[in-house]
């Protein structure tokens, strides 16, 4: 058995399990791990998760996930360790999750080369052993990932905490409109595709639908779509109508083709939906916060 060859099946569960699912992780959870075996503080090497892989009995392929994981992470170690690049590491994530048709082609690509860095310079920069790599990634039903200790130092010198009453001569209630994740698609396309084989569709480049089968509609669709700028727009306008005092606007405005996002794109989506709130609410406080989508690469 070729050990190059064990190493690059290994690096194909480290594409689907720790660049690739940068996007989409949250779709995945395992509930299936091992112990390590190994010297005190270390982990066990690759081939033990293998065996006792191979002795299971089958079980849906979620549930093996964590092991994939486990053996993913201790083959990625290895390649570090003897020196691998970054670029090199990209490569072959992109090469892989392609050839075992993860994703399409573009999104392989785009979310490699968005995260690829990152995730890297994040192993390469903490202290960290594959159960709790894997338990991140996966969840806690992927070992019982231990809580890394934090010391963070609070100022001293803040005021006692202050502890109004509120004035019993005015009203008491305040109407609050909170809107979030409304995730608005600027490429959205009436009449296209709403079903493909990329994890966002209903656009131009995906297509026309099937035969027998409808396109995106007008206001949006139930299938794998964002919404398009109209129906964001007829909601807050809408939501106008209810004369709120205040407005929460809780952030993730981007559409979910994340594979595909930048800075301009992001800020795109953020400053129309932002010139919406302006438009429909001029005298009315609106307080923002950023969501995990708001950053290129998303969070």
């Amino acid at each position: 058995y070729n050990c190059i060859n064990m190493l690059l099946w290994n690096l194909i569960c480290f594409i689907a399990f720790i660049l690739v699912p940068c996007a989409s992780r949250d779709l995945i959870s395992a509930q299936y791990g091992f112990h390590d075996h190994g010297v005190e503080g270390m982990p066990a090497p690759p081939a033990h998760f293998l065996i006792h892989a191979f002795f299971q009995p089958y079980q849906e392929l979620k549930d093996m996930t964590c092991i994939e994981c486990k053996t993913a992470a201790a083959a990625l170690d290895t390649m570090m360790a003897a020196g691998a690049t970054v670029e090199e590491l990209e490569n072959i994530a992109i090469t892989e999750c392609i050839n075992f048709n993860l994703f399409p082609s573009d999104v392989c690509s785009g979310m490699v080369k968005l995260c690829g860095a990152e995730v890297l310079y994040v192993l390469n920069n903490t202290d960290y052993k594959y159960d709790t790599i894997c338990g991140w990634l996966l969840g806690g039903h992927c070992q019982n990932t231990e809580l890394v200790p934090w010391t963070i130092e609070i100022p001293g010198g803040k005021p006692e905490p202050y502890h109004p009453e509120p004035d019993q001569n005015t009203p008491n209630v305040v109407r609050i409109l909170h809107l979030t994740d409304t995730h608005v698609d600027l490429l959205y396309d009436e009449g296209s595709a709403m079903r493909c084989d990329h994890p966002l569709c209903c656009r131009h480049e995906f297509g026309e639908p099937g035969p027998g089968e409808a396109g995106a509609g007008h206001w949006g669709s139930l299938a794998n779509c964002d919404i398009p700028l109209n129906t964001l727009e007829e909601l807050i306008a809408q939501a106008a109508l209810t004369n709120p005092d205040l407005v929460y606007m809780t952030g993730d405005l981007p559409a979910h083709d994340v594979w595909a996002q930048d800075h301009a794109s992001n800020l795109a989506a953020i400053n129309v939906t932002n010139s919406l709130l302006k438009q429909y609410f001029p005298d009315t406080p609106v307080i923002n916060v950023l969501g995990n989508h708001a950053s290129a690469p998303v969070n």
